[in-house]
Parts: C-alpha cells; structure tokens; sequence
C-alpha cells in the first residue's frame, strides 16, 4: 500500500522459503492469494516490469505452478483499473510467453473493459467471437452493453450485423444467461433496423425461455409495429401488455401514440391521449407534437391548431417541432395563408424557424405554382445563416418544373453544386423533367447516361430511368424511349421488377403506335438482356399475347417466331405454348386490312404487309400522320386500309361515320357512306401521307451513344446573347461539353476518375 514494492518482493520471498518447508494445502493458498494481491499492486503501481521479472523467478523455481491464468488475472485486473487496456492487450501475449492461456475469466475481464470504454468497441467484439468459437461462457451483463451500444451505433451497416448474430448466438447458447434486460436491448435493435421477422423470433424465444416482458419490452414492440405500419399488431401487443396486468408508463404511452399516429390511426390516438389525460400523463411537448403530426397528415390544421391552443392554456412549452408540425399541416391542407401565420405567431414566441420551417414553406409555396414566394423564402433563409440542403434545393427545382422554367431550376442546380450539396437521384429525376419539359430529352437522357456518374459520382436508380422513359412517352418520343431502354441494359444496374416494368411500358406504347418490330424487338431485349439477378422477372402474359397476336394479323410472324424461339425457354414450356398458339391462330386468319376489304395499301412506298405504320389516336390533329400514301384511282381511294384514328391494336375504334359534322369537315371527309373501300369521300388527300413534318420512329437497332452529345475537351464562349436553350444549341453545335453550358466556366473539368470537390 505504500508503493515499497522492491520491500514487499523480500517479505514474499521470506514467506515462501518458510511456507516452502511445509508443504501444506493451506499454505499454497495463502501463498496464492499474496501473490496476487502483490502483482495487482505492481500493475496499479505501473510496475508491470518488476512483476513479470518475479514471475519469471517463480516459473524457474519449485513454485512454478504458482504462475498461472489467476496469476495474469491479477495483472490485468491491475492494469484495467487504470484503464491499461492496450498494455492489458500486451500482457496477453506475454503470457504465452510463461507458456499460460487465457481462461474464460480473462476474456471476460478483457471484454468487459473494451465494452465500458466505449473506444475498443470492436476489441470488444473480436473477445466475444473468440470466446464463442472456444465454447466460452460470455458474461451476460458485457452482453447486454454491447448489445446497448449497437443500438445506439444502429447505421453502421458493417458492425451491426456482425454484433447482432454473436447475440443471436448467445441467446441461443446461453439460455440460462438470457433475461428481460438482454432481450429489451436486442429487441430496440431489431425496431430500428425494421427487421420485424427477427424481432418475432426473438419474441418466441422469450415465450421460450419464459421471460416475462415489461411495459418497456412491450413499448418497444409497439414502437416496431407502429414504423413497420402494421395497426393490427400494435393494438394486439398493448392488449397483451393489458392482460398481463402491466401499467403503462409515460414512455409506454409516448410510443403507443406514435405508432398509432403512423398507421394512420388518429382515433386510437386520440383515446389514448385521453386516457392519459385521466392520469395526468399528457402535459408533454413530444405527446403533442407528435398528435399535431397526426393532425398534418390526416389534412386538419383546424384541429392542429386547436390542440396548439390546448397547450398554450395547459401551459405545456411550445418548441420548433410544434410549429413545425403546425405549419406543415397547413401546408399539406394548402392553406399557405395559415401556414404564414404560424410563421408569425413562431416568432412572436420568440420560437427561432429553422432548415426545417424554411424548408416546408418552400415546399409548399412551389407546390402551390408560387415560385417567385418561394424564392423569397429562400432569401430569407441564407439571410439568416441558414444553408440550404438538398431537400430544399429538390423542391426549387420541382417548383421550376411546375413552373416551366429551365433558366431558373438550372440556375438552383449550379448553386447546389458551387454550395457542395450533393445531388441525389431525386434531384436528378426532378432534372430529367425540367429538361422534359423544356422540349430537351436528349439532354436529359445525357444527363442519366453519362453526366450523372461522370460528373456528379452518382448512380442512376430505378427512380431516375423510370422518370427518364415516362417523360420520353409522354412526349410520344418513342425512339428516345427504347434508346433509355438501351442505355439501362448497358448500365448494368440490377432494378428487379422496375426494369421489367419500364419495358412493359414502352412495349405497350409501341404496339399501340403500330410498331409492331420494335415492340417484338423489345420483348426480346427484355428477356436476353436482363442481369442474372433479374431473370425470373418477366412481362405479363397479357401483354405478350397481344404482341403476339397483333404480329399474326399484321403478317410479322415470321418475326414474331424468331423472338419467340429466342425467349422460350425463359419464359418457360407453358407460356411458349400459350404464345405459339396465339400466334398460329393469328396468322392463319384474315389480314386485318383484308378483312375490311382493303389491299395493297402503301406506307412509304411499301405495302401493308411489309412494314406497317404510326398511326394517331387524334385524327384531327394534322400534326399526325394516318400512315397512308394515297395512289391514283377515281371514285375515291383504291388503297384500303384503316381510317384515321383508328387503333388497330386495341379493341377501341373511331369509326368515321361516329364522328361530328365539325370534325369531318376539319379532317376533309364530305361524308361517310359506310359502303367499304370508296365509300367515302376526301377532299384532302394530302392529310393522309406522311410528311416531312411527322417522321416515321426509327426501326432497331439503335445506337443510342453514338447518337447522343459527347462533351469535349476544349469550350468556347460567344459573345452573342441567347436564352439558355439557345445557349445549349449553341454549344451542341460547337462542341462545347454540356456541362460548360449548365455550370460555366466556374465548374470544374470533368474527370473519369470521380466526380469533382468530393
């Protein structure tokens, strides 16, 4: 005790020579027991060095047996009391040196110090792995603090998983070991990984084990359901926890109201909040706030606000959330007056807005086609020292396209990127339909293609191709809708259903339109081309039966064959029967043009029966070519063939004579005679051929990289004035990179080796 460790070596000497001449039982334990204390002393004493030397003297004498794991245990226990850990490592491997290994209670020594240190977390699970893998029994209190710490570290993604399956294994291992504490911990893991089939599991092995929960273990439970959405079992659990006979606590009560809130079931909510009411329970700013979140999302700032008023008169503080929630619930009820309110009322509280505040008035102002308030707010923002972050910039680029105004929303992307926000791949869909709807789908389907990786380091998702092909046909631009279809199967990316449902999508608008090769092509890509983990996804039997059929009446089934011949094994014996089938039967009808009477008909300089055609579902739309070429002939048309906006791959038919007087005299006809071919008589022949003005969709294959611009190495300015579209004509044609246009010269030069200031 007085730190004379050199006098305290002497007398153990003298002892041991005494002791020596005995040989008793009880004398060896005596002699033990001072060995330990002395070299627990030594190591407090950080005289690790003296300690070892006397051990090496002991392991050379006739007490060598006195060197021994409890030997080191007293050591470590020593060095860990000063929070030695990295020297308790080191003495680890000295005592493989006296030829001694660790036991059971070294390990848990060792682990139960890396675990309360907090900074040799992973030292602490390799102890545990290691015990395990040596049949080890663990300590269960260590246990329950790692477990502990791994909800408290629940995003890191590659230590989570590893932690949870050692404590899966310990439940398994060490039943006896498992209680209520242990459990609770694992079972806050499992809530907030979402991971409810786990959580179950857990919970039948604790029926098993017969651990009886608390109101804490059933508060968790409801707080999984109730992120998990599921109603039906976040009622069954506080029924359970009721027949149990448990009470509720505050913090029971605060995750039964969230979980309710979530699911969307404000009336349970409510009875519950009542019942704490009763209890006195309810004077709680987070109990309200979270309510007046149920309120936001069920569209009522009436009763938002009434329970606001509640508070006031309850006395309960009012913080950021609460206003929050406030103004968000009138924002979704679009009641921007109100929400403008709040706003004033915040202030006059001496409440300080936040991104948050900023951030939902934005939203809602750009939701609302008010894009210059929103701009504003914006202002406002930055003036109070408030950055902006992605979600904020996401809604000035969606009020931009609701907007329709590119200049701005490419204005709000620069700022990001010269701010160093990052981009998502929400920003980037939101981008593709600015860009959409500025008339510029090869400029959006370059930025999905290559600028996203090249330029930003970001992948495009399922979101940004789905939001890249519906743009393309919605701007009934088929042609640039399968070229995004070509660029996603050069991307790689494995999108599961989404992909197969991007093709449906294009298959169906390509039949539609008449081109039947480009949707039989397609049904090939779909299925040949898709990643390995995307095989067993297909297109709906529906579909391909009409494609199918829709290629016999068009006389394509020799092509038609090729493909099917080219899928049939992926999509299996039955379906290829079932296609077989719909395709013999099909192609051994009547044409359809042969059916109405029609033959011949030229497309292009091509019969019917060779290619086939676009045709319009709006007839009166001279923007939009029938698909026919007129040729000579009296009396009206010998060509046959379909009249305008009739839809030959759909069961619905604009027949002339069903059309108003109006519009066959906008389109030309004098009259419908219903007599077949000639029947009728047009006075503008011109509106049935094809025009320079109405291209025809270009057939496959398509080389949708060697068609799109390709930024260069050197960029040029022009002195000359130009809108930003006119801007980006410019620099296609001089071959100025794209992003030179949107960022300017303050942007920095692409490289391939990631994306620029990361």
């Amino acid at each position: 005790q007085d730190g004379r460790m050199d006098h305290a070596q002497e007398a153990f000497r003298r002892i041991r020579n005494t002791a020596g001449m005995r040989r008793s039982k009880e004398g060896f334990g005596g002699m033990r027991a001072m060995l330990h204390y002395f070299l627990e002393s030594c190591a407090t004493a950080n005289q690790v060095a003296q300690a070892l030397g006397f051990l090496d003297e002991l392991k050379a004498s006739s007490e060598a047996r006195l060197v021994s794991s409890a030997a080191f245990n007293a050591l470590l226990r020593g060095l860990l009391s000063r929070n030695g850990f990295e020297e308790a490592q080191w003495l680890r491997t000295e005592m493989l040196r006296f030829g001694v290994a660790p036991n059971e209670a070294s390990l848990n020594l060792l682990m139960d110090t890396a675990a309360r240190s907090g900074s040799h977390m992973d030292e602490a699970w390799d102890i545990l792995e290691e015990m395990q893998k040596q049949n080890l029994k663990a300590d269960k209190y260590t246990v329950s603090i790692l477990t502990k710490q791994l909800s408290d570290r629940i995003s890191d993604k590659r230590r989570v998983p590893r932690g949870v399956a050692m404590v899966e294994h310990f439940l398994k291992m060490q039943p006896e070991d498992v209680d209520e504490v242990l459990v609770n911990s694992l079972l806050d893991v499992f809530c907030k990984l979402g991971d409810m089939p786990r959580l179950e599991a857990t919970l039948d092995r604790m029926r098993e084990y017969g651990i009886r929960g608390s109101a804490v273990t059933y508060g968790t439970i409801v707080k999984a359901y109730g992120r998990a959405g599921n109603i039906d079992r976040v009622l069954q659990a506080w029924e359970e926890m009721q027949d149990e006979g448990l009470e509720a606590n505050a913090v029971t009560y605060g995750c039964m109201l969230d979980a309710c809130v979530k699911c969307g079931h404000l009336e349970k909510a409510l009875q519950i909040f009542a019942i704490m009411k009763q209890r006195g329970l309810h004077r709680n700013t987070i109990l309200y706030a979270t309510l007046i979140k149920g309120f936001a999302k069920s569209k009522d700032p009436l009763a938002a606000k009434n329970l606001y008023r509640e508070m006031r008169s309850e006395r309960v503080p009012c913080n950021v959330v609460v206003f929050n929630s406030l103004i968000d619930a009138c924002v979704r009820a679009c009641d921007l007056q109100g929400a403008a309110e709040v706003l004033q009322e915040m202030t006059a509280t001496n409440v300080r807005p936040d991104l948050i505040t900023f951030s939902t008035l934005i939203k809602g102002y750009c939701s609302n086609g008010e894009l210059s308030k929103a701009m504003r707010l914006q202002e406002e923002l930055q003036a109070r020292q408030l950055e902006c972050d992605e979600i904020v910039y996401n809604s000035l680029l969606e009020g931009c396209v609701k907007a329709g105004d590119l200049q701005l929303g490419l204005q709000m992307f620069s700022e990001m990127r010269q701010k160093h926000v990052r981009p998502s791949a929400v920003t980037f869909s939101i981008l593709v339909k600015l860009l959409s709807r500025a008339g510029r789908l090869d400029l959006a389907i370059h930025l999905v293609s290559k600028e996203m990786r090249q330029m930003h380091g970001v992948q495009p998702t399922r979101m940004v191709w789905s939001c890249l092909v519906t743009c393309c046909l919605k701007a009934r631009d088929l042609s640039r809708a399968v070229m995004a279809l070509e660029l996603l199967d050069n991307d790689g990316a494995s999108l599961g259903i989404g992909r197969i449902s991007m093709y449906s999508a294009v298959i169906e608008s390509s039949t539609t339109s008449g081109e039947v090769s480009t949707a039989l092509q397609l049904i090939e890509w779909a299925y040949t081309r898709a990643p390995p983990e995307d095989a067993r996804a297909g297109l709906s039997m529906d579909l391909l039966k009409r494609v199918f059929e829709t290629a016999g009446f068009r006389g394509a089934e020799g092509e038609a064959q090729d493909v099917l011949d080219a899928i049939g094994r992926r999509v299996g014996e039955h379906a290829r029967n079932v296609l077989q089938d719909t395709l013999s039967r099909s192609a051994s009808g009547p044409r359809v043009e042969e059916s109405l009477g029609f033959k011949g008909a030229k497309i292009q300089g091509s019969s019917l029966d060779d290619h086939g055609s676009s045709w319009s579902s709006r007839p009166w739309d001279r923007s939009y070519s029938s698909g026919f070429e007129a040729y000579g002939g009296s009396g009206g048309w010998e060509t046959g063939g379909y009249w305008p906006g009739q839809d030959m791959y759909s069961s619905l038919f604009m027949h002339p004579h069903t059309w108003s007087p109006d519009v066959l005299a906008q389109q030309g006809w004098s009259s419908w005679s219903g007599q077949g071919p000639g029947g009728w008589d047009h006075r503008d022949e011109k509106a049935f051929a094809r025009t320079e003005a109405s291209p025809a969709t270009p057939r496959l294959p398509l080389k949708a990289l060697d068609t799109e611009p390709t930024p260069a190495t050197t960029a040029g300015k022009s002195s000359v004035h130009r809108s930003p579209l006119e801007e980006i004509d410019h620099a296609e044609s001089m071959g100025i990179p794209l992003q030179k246009v949107l960022f300017g010269d303050s942007f920095p030069e692409v490289s391939l080796d990631g994306p620029p200031g990361l």
